[in-house]
């Protein structure tokens, strides 16, 4: 994302795969992303 200067505030919805649970901790940590920014179902 840093090579094309885009932000994790540059997409309205990002979508993980949730196959494995160390991956998901891994995103959300490293993207900053929060239980509180997640859409309704």
């Amino acid at each position: 994302m840093s090579r094309q200067r885009l932000r994790v505030d540059d997409f309205d919805l990002v979508e993980i795969n949730e196959a494995l649970a160390s991956q998901v901790i891994a995103c959300v940590t490293k993207l900053s992303l929060h239980e509180s920014n997640r859409p309704a179902p």
